[in-house]
């Protein structure tokens, strides 16, 4: 492992910029940056870093892959670890291929960051559990991770809307992605209210 890495911590959110820091801060030499898509590649203009923690979402045109691709040229010595802001296994591989060495998602457990920069320090690549885990529904069942995060909203007695809102998207996506579960699960569109069900199996088949 590098000596005394330096680490970016680049990210749109104030809030995981400074739970990050405060994690990794202990171990390493770690700063953050995050006004501005423009204001992290200015930073490294100048400086040079160990580790980008990157968040994909900017405002303005920046966002998704394109912005690794820009970063993994800014700095192609440094590992770069995506901070994504949902499960998403093509959005990991897309990423990976345009130069990350390790893909968390938001709602990943603060310690995970220290798991995830030690082992790309290392030279290793880090994805996190909760999209492995995602993965081995979808090999088993054909859900797409997105569809699997609907449906255990769905199992939790929430509306169309409140499920949308939860995730980000519109209501008209999730009802596209609840008639995509019915079909993969065989369910007819009269029977009423089947998410539960289909939640307690999908969760039985992995375990």
């Amino acid at each position: 492992m590098v000596v005394n890495p330096r680490i970016l911590i680049a990210h749109r959110f104030a809030l995981v910029r400074e739970a990050a820091t405060q994690v990794l801060g202990s171990r390493f030499r770690a700063s953050a940056a995050g006004t501005s898509f423009e204001e992290v590649e200015a930073i490294l203009r100048t400086e040079e870093f160990e580790v980008i923690l990157l968040g994909l979402t900017w405002s303005g045109k920046w966002s998704g892959v394109p912005v690794v691709s820009r970063i993994a040229r800014a700095q192609p010595e440094a590992r770069l670890v995506v901070v994504a802001g949902h499960n998403d296994w093509h959005l990991c591989q897309a990423a990976i291929e345009a130069g990350a060495r390790g893909f968390l998602v938001e709602e990943s457990p603060m310690p995970e960051l220290l798991s995830g920069v030690t082992t790309v320090l290392d030279g290793l690549l880090y994805v996190t559990p909760m999209l492995l885990q995602a993965q081995a529904h979808e090999s088993r069942d054909g859900l797409t991770s997105k569809n699997l995060a609907i449906l255990q909203l769905l199992a939790e007695d929430r509306t169309c809307k409140q499920v949308a809102a939860a995730l980000g998207m519109n209501a008209r996506a999730v009802r596209h992605h609840m008639s995509e579960i019915r079909r993969k699960h065989g369910v007819p569109p009269n029977e009423q209210s089947p998410w539960r069900r289909l939640w307690t199996t999908t969760q039985n088949r992995v375990a």
